[in-house]
């Protein structure tokens, strides 16, 4: 699925949530989640596995860890 169709998916599931919701966004959270866009013929896709791994590998950070940013 490239990434403009997935954006469709969304906006027409949830419009309130994901009206908004543009390439560089999407690409951005998908990649903070490990699931960025990767080649796909001769364009740019996002793979279903990919969103799957991310979802099972996902731990939401709780507000007492420190950020990527402060870590180091």
């Amino acid at each position: 699925m490239t990434p403009a169709d997935l954006i469709v998916t969304l906006k027409a599931c949830d419009p309130a949530a994901f009206g908004d919701l543009s390439l560089v966004a999407l690409g951005r959270a998908l990649s903070k989640f490990g699931a960025g866009a990767r080649a796909y013929g001769r364009e740019r896709g996002v793979y279903y596995s990919d969103l799957l791994a991310a979802a099972a590998n996902y731990r939401p950070r709780s507000s007492g860890e420190p950020s990527d940013r402060n870590a180091g």
